[in-house]
């Protein structure tokens, strides 16, 4: 049996909770969300840092005072949150992957044609050059439409990079020394 209190046995369990938390993120992405709406790109990228942050916050000082008795170093939280992102983001890559591979085989290319507008969009508003638009319409169509695996490659090495910043900077809020002096006179009255 696992050690209950081991960081990977919490991690792995606060992982899956995150992870939820991040499938359901996705989820109002794809249900609300219209692709190639900026207002909704923006929209939804302060909701999901709020939300993304708040979980992490809840989570980590949940660990510590459950589990550490209150008080946790920086490196300790940093470890503890870093592995919890690596499981809650395998959770919500694999999301992902059913979603785009068998649930919505036509989302991301339906995704990259609302980029497409969206960006020519831009390019015009902004009166680019006809030179600059026909180079990035030239790379769009080079890069094509992602392939599932790609597509869930990409949000792995994504959420792994801004997890590492995450947790460094919820690690700074949630880490917590122990007190140096520990007040025994309740013990110490109860033994006269």
């Amino acid at each position: 049996m696992a050690n209950e209190n081991s960081i990977v046995y919490r991690a792995i369990n606060f992982g899956a909770i995150f992870g939820g938390v991040l499938v359901i993120l996705a989820m109002l992405d794809i249900m609300v969300g219209r692709p190639g709406d900026l207002t909704w790109a923006i929209t939804n990228f302060f909701i999901t840092l709020v939300v993304y942050f708040g979980a992490l916050t809840f989570l980590g000082i949940t660990y510590r005072k459950k589990v550490r008795e209150d008080a946790m170093s920086f490196g300790e939280s940093f470890a503890f949150l870093l592995m919890l992102i690596i499981f809650g983001t395998i959770i919500a890559a694999l999301f992902h992957f059913a979603f785009t591979q068998w649930i919505d085989p036509e989302y991301l290319r339906i995704k990259l044609e609302a980029t497409r507008e969206m960006t020519l969009k831009f390019l015009y508003e902004h009166k680019a050059k006809q030179a600059d638009i026909d180079d990035v319409l030239k790379k769009l169509d080079e890069a094509g439409v992602p392939t599932p695996a790609k597509y869930t490659w990409a949000i792995l090495y994504q959420n792994f990079i801004f997890g590492v910043i995450a947790s460094l900077i919820v690690s700074f809020f949630i880490k917590k020394e122990a007190p140096m002096f520990v007040d025994n006179s309740s013990d110490n009255k109860a033994d006269n």
